[in-house]
């Protein structure tokens, strides 16, 4: 409809200019507004499009209302640099004919984020914009605008920051909306905005992103009572979405300017639980997280890291006899509250970091290398104790010293959840995703849930006698199985140096050999000299791992890509679906185990490898093994904060997200069902 009106315009309009002196053109001019002294790797650069308007024009703003054409920005940049999307700043209401349109006048600034990968890139920044400018008449315009990298602009870089402080802030407030056939309403909760003390609202207006839902020209009525902020308007033509994004504008006395707020409102209906599984998951009931949380924990158990340590502990026990049953629950509970106040621990960093304004989410420990490196020397050190070639008694509480072995289980289990956390099993990603839009206290709560989940099983053992009888009976086997549970945490020793060489390349071999290093000084000073078959084993480990990382190339930009697959980016993403074309999103990370068994059971499949080209779908990759900004914020638009995430968009369809573990079925089934 919008479309039809502005050509309707424009079809009238040109006649009339043929007659009258033309305006003298360009009627909005553009300028390119780049500041960036140095590039960082990970560091935004501000960037963005001045847009100075002649007097009584205007061009228009994402959503631009019952006429018009939104601005369009094209971004060229270097490889591995990735744009957001505008920040669209807050627009002016504007009348005409009884039309309501939504843009600006005079001067605005369009502005975005350009992150880049890696240190040093440098080179031409392209930028295509296009625009309707518009007063009684309308009038198509277009602007090719070049910088280059590095760029330094004081002046830019002041109006980019003041363009950027007066954008509507982001916010996770978890809104609702409720239609029936002539009207709509908006409720929100007052006190999850943390609005400045003592501001009442005077008025307050939702500036739709997603048109046609509400009447644009209908007035909008707005009351505060219990704590909810309602506002009530007439009813569109439009469907109603499953999400409902807009501007949410505040009058308060105490403010000159509108307080604006970037938010997303949800409907009031209920939603069946076995949907929220792979779901968007931001209005989840607490309980409803607590419970998925609880499963993800218990899932967590079986993952090829965390399976040696759960096996080890429940053998110890079945060792025990019964006059031991006092040092078995010690021992359990211990070995809980080590795993619930380690995931607890790693959630608050999470969570102040988030406040502060970091873009991380879920596994961010595993972006920074100092911290591979760290998992990759206790893997090895774990290793090489379950082949016995040295005792850690601290790890698993055997020192005599401490009969109870209470500070060795609290350890182990702090150690177990530092294992676990490449790894993202079913039901957790509902239950952490849940966390972005809780208060503090209740997303604690739910990682709470997640740890007691995963020390359920052990704690259940040591807590029930009659649990152990399912346990096989002690004998000689018990070293063997021992030495056998090293292989997979050497393995997992070799794959964290492979992701290390990966993201930090020949850094990343120094520390891993730095480490190597202690631990052969460390089995050396636990044996001495005079045992050298010991020595022998120990060197060929540790020369085997190096090597094995050493040989695999890296790759310096994160996830190597396939020829038919291309780097994520929102732009690229939206010219595929405007082109019609089916596309299938992976987000995925080096150091995500999950990741991984996907990609080799269900993405390289060669039916379904095959399905692909068949249906001709653009394979996207998201590739989050380093902190990036932009897939945070693509990650979070589908109420997640972790990978892995599969997302397939079908021509001119709602995007279908897939489940956490794939199989070739679930994929061709995403893609067949929804052509």
């Amino acid at each position: 409809m919008r479309k039809l009106l502005t050509l309707l315009v424009l079809a009238f309009a040109l006649p009339a200019l043929a007659q009258e002196e033309a305006p003298q053109s360009p009627l909005a001019k553009a300028q390119l507004l780049l500041h960036a002294p140095q590039v960082k790797q990970g560091e935004p650069i501000a960037a963005g499009v001045l847009f100075t308007m002649q007097p009584g024009w205007h061009i228009y703003w994402q959503n631009p209302g019952d006429s018009g054409i939104p601005t369009s920005l094209k971004w060229e940049v270097p490889e591995g640099i990735s744009v957001s999307e505008i920040a669209w700043p807050l627009p002016e209401r504007i009348e005409t004919s009884g039309l309501v349109n939504y843009g600006y006048g005079e001067k605005v600034i369009l502005p975005v984020s350009l992150t880049p990968a890696s240190g040093g890139i440098n080179g031409p920044i392209t930028v295509k914009a296009e625009w309707l400018v518009c007063k009684d008449i309308c009038i198509p315009e277009s602007a090719e605008l070049v910088g280059t990298l590095p760029s330094i602009s004081p002046q830019a870089q002041v109006l980019l920051t003041n363009a950027l402080e007066q954008s509507p802030h982001p916010s996770e407030v978890l809104a609702n909306f409720a239609a029936d056939a002539k009207h709509v309403t908006i409720r929100v909760p007052v006190a999850e905005l943390k609005l400045p003390e003592g501001s009442d609202i005077a008025s307050a207006d939702w500036l739709p992103i997603d048109d046609g839902i509400i009447l644009n020209n209908a007035a909008q009525q707005s009351a505060v009572k219990d704590g909810i902020l309602t506002i009530t308007t007439e009813r569109g033509s439009a469907a109603l979405p499953t999400e409902w994004h807009g501007v949410l504008t505040l009058q308060t006395p105490a403010e000159e300017q509108p307080i604006a707020f970037s938010l997303t409102a949800y409907p009031d209906a209920n939603v069946a639980v076995e949907t929220m599984l792979d779901a968007p998951t931001s209005n989840l009931p607490l309980f409803v997280a607590l419970v998925f949380a609880f499963l993800g924990g218990l899932i967590l158990n079986l993952m090829p890291c965390v399976l040696p340590i759960l096996s080890l502990k429940a053998l110890a026990l079945a060792k025990k006899s019964g006059a031991e049953q006092r040092a078995a629950r010690v021992q359990g509970i211990a070995y809980t509250l080590g795993v619930i106040g380690c995931f607890l621990a790693i959630a608050g960093v999470m969570l102040a970091l988030k406040s502060a304004g970091a873009a991380i989410g879920w596994g961010f420990q595993l972006q920074q290398p100092e911290v591979i490196a760290g998992l990759f020397f206790l893997m090895l050190l774990v290793a090489l104790n379950l082949f016995g070639l040295f005792e850690l008694p601290v790890l698993f509480g055997n020192s005599t010293n401490n009969p109870h072995g209470v500070r060795g289980a609290f350890l182990t289990g702090a150690l177990a959840v530092l294992l676990a956390t490449p790894c993202t099993a079913p039901f957790m990603a509902p239950a952490l995703g849940a966390t972005l839009t809780m208060p503090t206290a209740s997303a604690l709560l739910v990682f709470a849930a997640l740890g007691f989940g995963m020390a359920a099983p052990f704690l259940l053992i040591s807590l029930v006698p009659a649990a152990r009888k399912f346990l096989p009976k002690p004998g000689a086997w018990m070293l063997r199985f021992k030495q056998f549970l090293a292989f997979p945490m050497l393995a997992t020793a070799a794959w964290l140096l492979w992701v290390l060489n990966q993201t930090s390349g020949d850094a990343g071999l120094i520390m891993a050999l730095v480490a190597a290093l202690i631990v052969a000084w460390l089995v050396w000073w636990a044996h001495g000299t005079a045992n050298r078959p010991l020595r022998k084993v120990l060197l060929i480990s540790v020369a085997a791992v190096i090597a094995w990382a050493v040989c695999m190339q890296p790759s310096p930009d994160g996830v190597t890509l396939d020829a038919n697959m291309e780097p994520y980016s929102a732009e690229r993403l939206a010219e595929l679906r405007a082109e019609g074309r089916p596309v299938f999103l992976d987000a995925t990370a080096d150091w995500c185990l999950t990741c991984k068994v996907n990609e080799r059971i269900a993405l390289k499949d060669s039916s379904i490898q095959q399905l692909f080209k068949d249906k001709n779908v653009a394979l996207m990759v998201a590739d989050w093994t380093r902190r990036d900004a932009a897939i945070t914020e693509y990650l979070a638009s589908f109420n997640r904060n972790g990978v892995p995430l599969y997302v397939y968009y079908g021509p001119q369809a709602e995007p279908v997200v897939l489940p956490q573990l794939l199989t070739p079925g679930t994929v061709r089934n995403a893609i067949t069902g929804n052509e």
